[in-house]
C-alpha cells in the first residue's frame, strides 16, 4: 500500500507541467495561482477542522518561517514555473522539476556545510549532461531560443523549491506536522496572490471559462496540493527514507509520458538519452553507495 501511495503521489506530481501547461490557455498566470491555491486552502481547513479540530495558532517564529517557504516554495515557485511553460515544453517542465532533490544537495552544501561527496558531484555532473542533451533537442535542433528562456525560468522555480526545502532544515526545531504546514502555506500563498489575482480579473471574464477550462484549476487545487500531499507523507511513514527517494524517479517518467499523451509533445532518442542520464545522476544523489 505504501508503494502504492508513493506511485500515485508522484504521478500526481509529474502531472503538474501538462496540467500547468493547459492552465496558462484558460487563466492568467496569477489568477490560475490564485483560485487553485484558495479552493485548496477553503478544501483543507474544511477538511481539518472536521477530522483533527481546529488549527493550531503558530507562534512569530513559526509564521516567519512558514512565510519565508512560502514566498520561496509556493509563490515564486508557481510565476517562475507557469511562465516558463509559455516557451517550455511539460516533458521539459517534469525533467527539471525532478531536479530538485539534487540541486537540494547542492544547496545544502552551499548553505548548510554539510560535505559533498565523489558520488553526490558524479549525480550532479550526470543530470547537467542530460539536461543538455534535452536542450539540444529543443534549442538547437529545432532553431527555439525562446525555449531556453522557458527551460531557464523553471529551473528558477526548482531553485526556489530546493530552497524551500533548505530553510526548513535550517528551522526544523519549529517545524509543524507536515499536513498543518501544507494548509498555511496554501493559505499564505492564496493571501500573497490575492492582489495580483484581483488584478488580472479586472481584464478577465470568469463566465467565459467552460467547464472544461475550469478542470486544472480543480485538479490543481484538489490532486495536486492536497490528495498528492497525503498520499506521499502517508507512504513516506511507512518506508525507509532512501526507498521514498527513489519513487522521485517517476515523477518526470509521469511528467513525458502524460506530456506525450494529452499534449502531443514528441518523445525522441535524445530526450531518452538525456532523461537516462537525469535518472541516472538522480539515483548517484538520493542512493548511498554501501561499502
Amino acid at each position: 500500500m505504501a508503494y502504492i501511495q508513493l506511485t500515485l503521489a508522484m504521478v500526481i506530481v509529474g502531472s503538474i507541467a501538462v496540467v500547468g501547461k493547459i492552465a496558462i490557455t484558460q487563466f492568467p498566470v496569477m489568477l490560475f495561482s490564485e483560485l487553485a491555491l484558495g479552493l485548496a486552502s477553503i478544501g483543507m481547513i474544511g477538511w481539518h477542522n472536521w477530522f483533527k479540530g481546529a488549527l493550531p495558532k503558530l507562534n512569530k517564529v513559526q509564521f516567519k518561517y512558514l512565510f519565508i517557504q512560502t514566498i520561496f516554495g509556493v509563490f515564486l515557485f508557481r510565476i517562475f514555473f507557469l511562465y516558463g511553460l509559455h516557451w517550455s515544453s511539460a516533458a521539459m517542465a517534469g525533467v527539471l522539476i525532478s531536479l530538485t532533490p539534487v540541486v537540494i544537495t547542492f544547496l545544502s552544501v552551499i548553505l548548510l556545510g554539510e560535505p559533498i561527496t565523489m558520488q553526490n558531484a558524479l549525480g550532479i555532473i550526470l543530470c547537467g549532461m542530460g539536461i543538455v542533451f534535452i536542450q539540444y533537442q529543443d534549442v538547437v535542433m529545432a532553431d527555439n531560443w525562446m525555449f531556453l528562456l522557458g527551460s531557464g525560468l523553471i529551473f528558477l522555480s526548482v531553485f526556489c523549491e530546493a530552497l524551500f526545502t533548505v530553510f526548513r532544515k535550517m528551522l526544523s526545531n519549529e517545524a509543524l506536522d507536515p499536513i498543518t504546514s501544507n494548509i498555511y502555506l496554501c493559505t499564505i500563498g492564496a493571501v500573497l496572490f490575492l492582489p495580483f489575482g484581483l488584478y488580472d480579473l479586472l481584464n478577465f471574464n470568469l463566465l467565459e471559462v467552460s467547464f472544461e477550462g475550469w478542470l486544472p484549476v480543480f485538479y490543481t487545487a484538489l490532486f495536486v496540493n492536497i490528495i498528492s500531499f497525503i498520499l506521499w507523507f502517508r507512504g513516506v511513514d511507512r518506508v525507509k527514507a532512501s526507498t521514498s527517494g527513489m519513487f522521485t524517479l517517476i515523477m518526470p517518467i509521469s511528467a513525458i509520458i502524460l506530456s506525450n499523451i494529452i499534449l502531443d509533445e514528441s518523445i525522441t532518442l535524445v530526450v531518452l538519452i538525456g532523461m537516462t542520464l537525469v535518472l541516472a545522476g538522480i539515483v548517484f544523489v538520493l542512493v548511498p553507495i554501501s561499502k
